[in-house]
C-alpha cells in the first residue's frame, strides 16, 4: 500500500500505520509531530490542495495540470474505501438491512486457480475472516504466510512478516519446489496470506520462476501481476526479493554430492582447529575465520538442502577464496585446499551446464 501523503510503498523498512484504505509511512508520522504535535489521523501532512476536511483553494489554482489530474486520481483512490466505510458504517446505524449486499461485492478477495507455464495449478487465496475453509471441496495441502490459518487439512506455516519478505528463503524455496511436486501429482494445493496480495502474490511469482526456468527473474512479478491480480507484490522490498532470488535448481543426486564435500570440508577444519564451539553465536563457529565467513559456508549447506545451486553473485566468492587468507601459512591445509577446490569446481561446472 502507497502512503497517503508522500505516495510512498510502505515495506518492513519503512513501516508505517494501515487504516481501512488509507496508510501513513513512519517518515510522514515523524514529519507530523514536530509540526502539529502528536500524529492523530485528523491531523495529517499536507497534501497538495488538501488536508484532511480541508480544501486549500490556493493551491487548486495554482497547481499546473498535470500535478493537479494526479493529486485528484490519487485522492480519488484514497477517498473510495473511506466513502464506502461512511456509506456502509450510515446505513447500518440508521437499521438499513441492504448495507452489507450494498458493499460486499467490492471487497476485493482472491480464490483463483493460477496455472503455470508447467501446466501446474495453484490455488491463490484471501483470508476471509467469516468463514475461511468454506470450499466446495477441502484442499489436499496448504502453503499460508500469515498465522491467522489453521485449517483441517494438512499445511505448512512460512514466517512472513506482512509488507515484508521470507525470514528463510532457502526453507521458502524449499517449501515451494515441495508445493508443485504436490500439484504435479494431483495434489489440490493453496497459498494464502491475509489479502491475498503481497506476500501471496511475491510467493506466485517465485513459484511462476520453479515452474518455468526460462522465465526471466525481472519479468515474474508482471507475470503475476497478468496472470493473477495487478495489486500483486505490494512492496518495493517484495519486488527485490523475487528479482534477486537464487533459485537455480541443483538434482538430488548433485545436491547430495556438495552436501558430502562440505562435511568432508567441515570435519578437516575441525581437524586443524578451523572450527571450535563460539559461546558468542551459541552456534558452531570457525574460530579463525570471521563470523560472516561462517554464514556464507552455512548459507551454502542451507541452498543445496532446498534444492538450490549456490552462485558467486549471490553467495560471495569461492570457498577457496574465503579461505585463502586463514590457509596462506600453514603447511597442513593440502587435504582441506583440495575440498574447496573440489567444492568449487563442482559448482562451477554445474553453472556451466545450466
Amino acid at each position: 500500500m502507497n502512503c497517503a501523503f508522500c505516495a510512498e510503498l510502505l515495506s518492513q523498512e519503512r513501516g508505517g500505520l494501515v487504516g481501512p484504505g488509507i496508510a501513513i509511512c513512519t517518515e510522514c508520522i515523524h514529519e507530523t509531530n514536530p509540526s502539529h504535535g502528536p500524529f492523530s489521523m485528523a491531523h495529517p501532512q499536507r497534501r497538495f490542495g488538501w488536508t484532511l476536511a480541508h480544501l486549500d483553494v490556493d493551491a487548486v489554482e495554482l497547481l499546473d495540470s498535470e500535478t493537479l489530474r494526479h493529486e485528484l486520481e490519487a485522492t480519488k483512490s484514497i477517498a473510495a474505501p473511506l466513502n464506502a466505510f461512511i456509506d456502509a458504517a450510515e446505513k447500518r446505524l440508521n437499521g438499513d438491512p441492504t448495507w452489507r449486499s450494498a458493499h460486499d461485492s467490492h471487497i476485493h478477495r482472491h480464490a483463483n486457480d493460477v496455472v503455470f507455464a508447467n501446466g501446474v495449478t495453484v490455488n491463490a487465496r484471501s483470508f476471509v475472516a467469516s468463514d475461511p475453509y468454506a470450499r466446495k471441496q477441502p484442499a489436499d495441502f496448504g502453503m499460508y504466510f500469515d498465522r491467522a490459518w489453521s485449517p483441517p487439512w494438512p499445511h505448512e506455516h512460512i514466517d512472513w512478516p506482512d509488507f515484508g519478505v521470507p525470514a528463510n528463503s532457502p526453507l521458502f524455496v524449499a517449501s515451494c519446489r515441495a508445493l508443485l511436486a504436490r500439484a504435479r501429482d494431483g495434489e489440490a494445493v493453496e497459498i494464502g496470506c491475509l489479502g491475498g496480495h503481497g506476500r501471496t502474490g511475491t510467493a506466485l511469482a517465485v513459484l511462476a520462476l520453479l515452474a518455468d526456468p526460462t522465465l526471466d527473474r525481472n519479468s515474474a512479478v508482471e507475470w503475476v501481476r497478468s496472470n493473477y491480480c495487478d495489486r500483486a507484490v505490494e512492496t518495493e522490498a517484495q519486488a527485490t526479493f523475487v528479482h534477486t532470488l537464487n533459485i537455480l535448481p541443483v538434482s538430488v543426486a548433485s545436491a547430495s554430492a556438495l552436501l558430502l564435500l562440505l562435511d568432508e570440508v567441515e570435519t578437516e577444519m575441525k581437524a586443524l582447529g578451523l572450527w571450535a564451539a563460539s559461546a558468542e553465536y551459541d552456534l558452531p563457529h570457525m574460530s579463525a575465520v570471521n563470523f560472516m565467513q561462517f554464514h556464507l559456508f552455512d548459507r551454502r549447506r542451507a541452498l543445496l538442502w532446498s534444492g538450490t545451486l549456490p552462485t558467486m553473485e549471490s553467495d560471495n566468492t569461492a570457498l577457496t577464496a574465503d579461505m585463502s587468507y586463514e590457509l596462506k601459512d600453514r603447511t597442513d591445509s593440502s587435504k582441506l585446499i583440495r575440498l574447496l577446490s573440489e567444492f568449487d569446481t563442482q559448482v562451477s561446472t554445474q553453472h556451466g551446464e545450466m
